[in-house]
């Protein structure tokens, strides 16, 4: 059977942000990995991956595989990658962080599961990051780590909290069926919970929380829809406390 989406609050999103108290430490901690990583590039890979914090790129994110401005994995040396990877780690706790690259990972599957396909060759590498304005300071910058079902956008100015909005984790396949990686599923726990908690809802719940009776062909918070910060679904104010355990369960 297949179970019409749920729109709420984004416990996965919860779950993977960072754990940090000083908002000012996290700031700070995030500037210092960028401008280790600039630093560690050469002027052209630097004209790449930085743009200016008004870009409209800044805006230009999704999570499919396509054509994007910024320097890709690939095209880094070890020593850049590995700075690429500090910097991803100041954004997100541990789980997070784990999952992210997780998600890479998967792009190995892929292409072994599309081989002779037509459409994007799948590649682990093919992740792009950038960065906007510049690290530290007063000043409002940013950086992005993006690629297929991973978009990941960064804003941080002067000593206020970073924020990590909008953002994505996806997962294909959602299960690995066979080979070496057979039985793997990067977001399966989030997936059971989802499940377990629209099946708790009761019919006044669903009437408010399902938006559409069949599963829709992409998610519904797809970049192209009009107002992606229009609330839709049900608040966690009309959940009850077991409902809310199952929505922010990590």
């Amino acid at each position: 059977m297949k179970i019409p989406r749920l729109l709420v609050v984004s416990a996965l999103t919860l779950a993977l942000l960072p754990l940090r108290a000083p908002a000012h430490e996290a700031s700070e901690e995030m500037a210092a990995a960028a401008k280790n990583l600039l630093i560690a590039l050469t002027p052209e890979q630097r004209e790449k991956m930085r743009l200016e914090f008004g870009d409209a790129e800044r805006k230009n994110w999704h999570y499919i595989p396509r054509a994007r401005k910024g320097l890709p994995i690939k095209e880094m040396t070890q020593e850049q990658r590995l700075l690429a990877q500090a910097l991803l780690a100041t954004g997100l706790s541990h789980r997070g962080y784990a999952k992210a690259v997780s998600i890479m990972s998967l792009e190995a599957v892929l292409a072994i599961l599309e081989q002779g396909r037509n459409g994007p060759v799948r590649d682990p590498e093919n992740y792009f990051v950038t960065v906007f304005g510049t690290p530290g300071g007063t000043d409002p910058w940013g950086w992005r780590v993006e690629g297929h079902h991973l978009a990941l956008n960064f804003t941080a100015a002067g000593n206020a909290a970073p924020s990590l909005t909008p953002s994505f984790f996806g997962t294909n396949p959602g299960e690995v069926k066979s080979g070496p990686r057979a039985g793997t599923r990067i977001l399966g726990a989030e997936e059971d919970l989802g499940r377990a908690l629209i099946k708790s809802l009761n019919d006044e719940q669903r009437k408010e929380a399902i938006l559409a009776g069949n599963v829709p062909k992409d998610v519904l918070n797809d970049p192209k829809r009009v107002d992606p910060t229009k609330p839709e679904g049900i608040p966690q104010s009309k959940l009850t406390p077991e409902q809310s355990i199952l929505l922010r369960c990590p």
